[in-house]
């Protein structure tokens, strides 16, 4: 690997929280500014972490990016900061958890392209990608996706597509009731959570659409709520799906 792209902030900063996260540790002392470790520690500890068994170079790209960018948002948000730590104990640890898992979620491959010359390419080889394309469409959508977005106020948060099991602090998915993370909400954060009237287990699909639109506008930035198709129906699904097409132009 590179020593430049190593030493850089993009990278230093998920190594050093996943290299903390990876040993138990707290996140104090995460410095992205100073290079931590060596290069074959870092691609072992993303090897291990980016939830793919084979990654190419640009999945595992993908899944450092994201998680940097994740991380990025949550020391700028309010949330995070040491000074909500004390009404929001072990909040900075959940954030961080799930930020892991959901950077594994985006590394995941979303097409397989074809590295064949077009004009030599069989009925056969088209009619096999249009089914491998259709099983990974079908694969995406009937896995779970679970999402905390940090606003683009810095100050405000979404939570989409997980329940958190209220004795165990269990990450649910909300419709299959599979336990995605076994603890990822000590019973503190959780109490001061509800205290603050955060809503974890909110049903998304059950709220009015202009509260839908609202979350969606919170996360992309935009300040002036607005419903460019009313016909397009704003399920949980839909409404992921549009999340992570974002996210994917962020990076």
């Amino acid at each position: 690997m590179d020593h430049k792209l190593f030493s850089s902030e993009a990278f230093q900063r998920p190594y050093q929280y996943l290299r903390r996260f990876q040993k138990g540790a707290n996140f104090v002392g995460v410095d992205r500014g100073r290079v931590e470790g060596n290069e074959a520690d870092y691609t072992k500890i993303f090897l291990t972490h980016c939830g793919l068994r084979d990654p190419s170079w640009s999945e595992l790209r993908h899944f450092v990016w994201f998680l940097n960018v994740q991380l990025l948002d949550c020391e700028q948000s309010s949330f995070c900061s040491a000074a909500a730590a004390g009404d929001l104990p072990g909040f900075l640890d959940f954030v961080v958890r799930f930020m892991i898992q959901m950077s594994r979620d985006f590394a995941t491959r979303s097409l397989q392209i074809a590295e064949e010359t077009p004009g030599l390419r069989s009925m056969n080889d088209e009619e096999s990608d249009l089914l491998a394309q259709y099983s990974l469409r079908r694969q995406w959508e009937s896995s779970a996706h679970p999402y905390t977005f940090f606003n683009a106020d810095h100050h405000s948060m979404t939570f989409l597509g997980f329940n958190i099991h209220p004795q165990s602090g269990d990450l649910i998915d909300p419709q299959t009731n599979r336990v995605l993370e076994e603890k990822i909400m000590p019973q503190p954060l959780k109490h001061s959570l509800r205290a603050n009237h955060v809503q974890l287990n909110e049903n998304f699909d059950s709220i009015p659409r202009s509260a839908k639109i609202e979350k969606l506008c919170s996360v992309i930035g935009n300040n002036m709520p607005y419903d460019p198709d009313e016909t397009y129906e704003l399920t949980t699904d839909n409404v992921k799906k549009i999340l992570a097409i974002f996210m994917r132009f962020r990076l």
